[in-house]
C-alpha cells in the first residue's frame, strides 16, 4: 500500500487516467443511453413488433457496455505503463503519461478482446435475469422457466466472476511483456499460481484498509462540512431566518460527503491498479530472481528484505541483488 501510493503521489498520470476514464465513460454513458432508446423506439415504431425492438436494444446495450469496459480497461492499462515505467527506472523516471498511453496502446487489441468477454459475460447475466422477471410474472409453467433462467444467470454469473479471477493479471502481462491477450492470460494463469496466497490476501487486505481509510477520508469531509454549515452559512447567512443550525450542518455534511466520493473513487480506483501492478512486477522479480537474474526495480530495501523474509518461510531461497 505504501509503495502504491508512492506511485500514485509522485507519477500525476496515474490520476489524470482515471480522471480521464470517468469523464470520458461518463459522456459515453449519456449519449448511448439515449441514442439506444431513440434507434430501440424506432425500429420499433417501423417495424411494429417489439420483439425486434427488444433484440436492437440488446444489441445496441451490448456495444455500449463493450465500448464502456474498453475505455476504462484501455486507461487501467496505462496507469499500468506509468507503474512499470516508475518501478523500472530506478535511477531516473521516465515514467510518464505520454509513456503509459503508448504502451497501452500497443496492446489495445487484447485489451479489446478482454473487454469483450467481460461484456458477453455481463449482458448474458442480465439478459437472463430479465427473462427470469419476465417468467415470473407470467406465472403458472412460466415459474419453472424462471427458476431455470436464475439458475442460468447465477452459473453465467460465476463463469464472469471466475473469468475475471484468472485474468487477475492479464491487463499488466499484456502491457508489461507487450503481448497479446491469448498469451497474456496465459502469463496471468502463471502469475496466478506462483501468487496465488499473495493475490488471495491483498484482495481481502487491500479492501479492508483501502475501505478504512475511504471511511476515515469520508467522515473528515463530513465532519469539515457539518462545522461550516453549523458556525459558519448559519451565523453568517441564515441567522436572520432561524433555521436551526444542526440542520444546516446535516445538510453540509451530506453534501461534503457526496462531493467527496468522487476523489475518494479516483484516488482508491487508481490505487487498486496500481497495487495489482506492483504485485505482478513482484511475480516477475521472483521468476527471474529463480534464474539468478535481476531486474532494476524501484522497491524499499526494507520491503525487499520482507518478501526474502517472507519466500524463506515458503521454503523458497532468494538473495537480495546486493548478495
Amino acid at each position: 500500500m505504501e509503495l502504491s501510493s508512492s506511485v500514485v503521489l509522485r507519477e500525476k498520470g496515474t490520476i489524470l487516467s482515471t480522471l480521464l476514464s470517468i469523464v470520458i465513460n461518463f459522456y459515453t454513458l449519456i449519449t448511448m443511453s439515449f441514442t439506444n432508446l431513440f434507434i430501440a423506439d424506432y425500429v420499433l415504431m417501423i417495424t411494429r413488433n417489439t420483439e425486434y425492438g427488444y433484440y436492437t436494444w440488446i444489441i445496441l446495450e451490448f456495444f455500449g457496455l463493450w465500448t464502456i469496459t474498453f475505455i476504462a480497461t484501455f486507461f487501467n492499462a496505462i496507469i499500468v505503463g506509468i507503474t512499470h515505467d516508475w518501478y523500472r527506472s530506478p535511477n531516473v523516471d521516465v515514467a510518464s503519461f505520454g509513456r503509459g498511453l503508448k504502451r497501452a496502446s500497443k496492446v489495445q487489441d487484447g485489451l479489446a478482446i478482454y473487454a469483450f468477454i467481460v461484456s458477453v459475460l455481463k449482458i448474458l447475466v442480465e439478459i437472463a435475469k430479465s427473462q427470469a422477471k419476465s417468467q415470473k410474472e407470467r406465472g403458472g409453467a412460466g415459474a419453472v422457466l424462471a427458476a431455470l433462467a436464475m439458475l442460468i444467470a447465477y452459473i453465467l454469473d460465476i463463469a464472469l466472476e471466475l473469468f475475471r479471477f484468472f485474468s487477475f493479471f492479464i491487463v499488466p502481462a499484456m502491457v508489461i511483456r507487450e503481448t497479446h491477450f491469448k498469451d497474456g492470460f496465459r502469463e496471468s494463469l502463471s502469475k496466478l499460481r506462483d501468487l496465488f496466497i499473495e493475490v488471495i490476501a491483498s484482495e481481502i487486505g487491500f479492501g479492508k484498509v483501502a475501505g478504512f481509510f475511504a471511511f476515515m477520508y469520508l467522515m473528515l469531509l463530513g465532519g469539515i462540512g457539518y462545522v461550516i454549515g453549523a458556525y459558519v452559512v448559519t451565523p453568517i447567512f441564515l441567522i436572520q431566518y432561524n433555521v436551526p443550525a444542526m440542520t444546516v450542518g446535516i445538510v453540509s455534511a451530506a453534501i461534503f460527503f457526496l462531493v467527496g466520493l468522487i476523489p475518494a473513487s479516483m484516488i482508491f480506483g487508481t490505487l487498486s491498479v496500481v497495487f495489482n501492478t506492483l504485485l505482478y512486477e513482484y511475480g516477475v522479480d521472483l521468476e527471474f530472481a529463480r534464474r539468478g537474474e535481476f531486474l532494476p526495480r524501484n522497491m524499499p530495501s526494507d520491503v525487499e528484505k520482507e518478501f526474502v523474509e517472507i519466500l524463506k518461510g515458503r521454503g523458497i531461497s532468494i538473495p537480495l541483488p546486493s548478495q
